[in-house]
């Protein structure tokens, strides 16, 4: 790679002298954006060290077997699950009581003895503290969680005395106010409805049981479940940090189990899911499950129920769409989804078309259909194990595409302006640590490099905007400079 030119004192006397060549202003151009990029004080030897950056880590689960009332026992074991946990106590009306060790939310359950005072309602307090973990340079774990009630909801409260007896009233102490931590957000009564999917929202769902995790890194966390009533709602309340994470299941006789999951910010400045539950029944099938057309052609999607026992089929979501990545960024697939509402029944033995074609006219690079299927079968779980349904399309050997200039050089997203991130974009297509095909943009002129004048264009639009013809003025406003960044021509896949 050649070096910028040096500059003669003459740059800096008039800026119309001929001696100063578009490779010497593109270079300029060029050094002063990545100084601005990398926000270095001038004069600067030392580089500016990279930061550490620590993954996000969820909250490690707490579950708390049930426990045993009433009992004539004067101990009980409790058995407690949390991940990466090296303490757990327990603490009641009769004391407080500690294991230490190497604990594990799956396997390896913390078993803490609890003593029982005679003829007396304990009500248990469960604090498991995770273990700090150290791993390149960041810091894991080392905070607590707590709870009151087990891994389904319960109160953990155990009453000793002779069974059936009536054990001698113990208040259950005033609870201390919470200690307020950055990021608590507060309490909120969280509601929705569960319905059926095949009539919709009017219709709710009686007898479902919604069931609850909610995890915390700073907070008690804990479980729960309720059975919705004739209009299908569900409520119940948390108290929310920002960080915490919550886990909804939803299961009904005869309907498929629903699943989401939101985070506590988002929970408590957002309404909950409802819940469409879908009627189990029928058997899919989709055929082809993948394909491959090169250059073009066209194939149709069949999805098919293959039911015997009569049973009908509903789906509620059918979709298809382009997918983007590993090189795969071409849009040469069309389909037609009209006539098609959702949600839709198959009868037992009826199949749905849908026609798909695939062309590289005009594709610079490979495209990946994506086909997204949700429905009540009862071999969902058979679908499921094929992985993701996706076809492709090949422009290898179809002949030189045919390529659009782009609109505003720099502009990866296309919304008319060039913004500092792609920018950074650019420039680092230009020095081969990125793919040309993540900001095509960039390519003023389509030969697959990023160019000096191609960058110092993009900085051009992002200080003055793009240009209101839309023409891409590299070659008329810079001269192409001498000293090139060519961007490594990969395998696209």
């Amino acid at each position: 790679m050649r070096r910028c030119p040096l500059p003669s004192r003459h740059l800096f006397e008039s800026r119309d002298d001929a001696r100063t060549s578009s490779a010497v202003r593109g270079c300029l151009s060029l050094a002063l954006f990545l100084s601005l990029v990398a926000v270095a004080p001038a004069g600067a030897t030392t580089p500016t060290p990279t930061p550490t950056v620590c993954a996000t880590v969820t909250p490690e689960p707490l579950w708390v077997d049930p426990v045993i009332s009433h009992t004539d026992e004067m101990s009980q074991i409790v058995r407690v699950y949390v991940g990466h946990g090296d303490r757990v106590d327990i603490e009641t009306a009769s004391g407080t009581f500690t294991a230490t060790g190497d604990f594990d939310a799956y396997a390896n359950p913390a078993e803490v003895r609890v003593d029982l005072l005679p003829d007396t309602t304990h009500h248990l307090q469960v604090t498991a503290h995770v273990g700090k973990i150290e791993s390149e340079g960041c810091t894991y774990g080392d905070y607590s969680l707590f709870t009151t009630r087990d891994r389904f909801g319960d109160a953990l409260t155990i009453v000793r005395g002779t069974a059936g007896s009536s054990p001698s009233a113990t208040p259950t102490p005033t609870p201390s106010p919470r200690p307020q931590r950055t990021g608590d957000l507060g309490t909120k009564v969280v509601h929705g409805k569960v319905y059926d999917a095949s009539v919709g929202p009017s219709t709710p769902l009686a007898g479902a049981t919604v069931r609850y995790a909610h995890y915390s890194p700073v907070n008690p966390g804990g479980s729960g479940s309720l059975v919705t009533g004739a209009d299908g709602q569900y409520a119940f309340e948390l108290f929310l940090h920002d960080t915490d994470a919550i886990q909804f299941t939803v299961e009904a006789p005869g309907f498929r189990t629903a699943t989401a999951y939101t985070g506590g910010y988002e929970l408590w400045s957002g309404p909950a899911p409802d819940f469409a539950m879908i009627p189990l029944g029928g058997e899919i099938e989709v055929d082809p499950v993948g394909e491959t057309l090169h250059c073009s052609g066209s194939f149709d999607i069949t999805i098919s129920n293959v039911d015997t026992s009569g049973e009908s089929l509903l789906i509620t979501r059918l979709d298809l769409h382009h997918g983007y990545s590993q090189g795969y960024y071409g849009t040469g697939f069309t389909w037609d989804l009209g006539g098609v509402e959702l949600p839709l029944s198959l009868p037992s033995g009826e199949s749905l078309v849908i026609p798909v074609s695939f062309s590289a006219a005009g594709q610079s690079f490979p495209s990946r259909l994506h086909l997204d299927l949700e429905s009540g079968a009862r071999n969902t779980d058979d679908l499921e194990s094929h992985g993701l349904i996706v076809y492709y399309g090949e422009i290898g050997g179809c002949g030189e595409p045919t390529r659009t200039p782009p609109a505003c050089t720099g502009d990866c997203d296309g919304d008319g302006e060039v913004a500092i991130n792609e920018l950074v974009r650019g420039v680092s297509i230009g020095l081969e640590a990125m793919d040309i095909g993540v900001c095509s943009a960039i390519d003023g002129d389509g030969d697959g490099e990023a160019s000096i004048a191609e960058l110092v264009t993009a900085v051009d639009h992002a200080l003055y905007g793009c240009s209101e013809s839309g023409s891409n003025p590299i070659v008329a406003a810079r001269p192409s400079a001498s000293l090139r960044v060519h961007a490594p021509r990969r395998d696209k896949r």
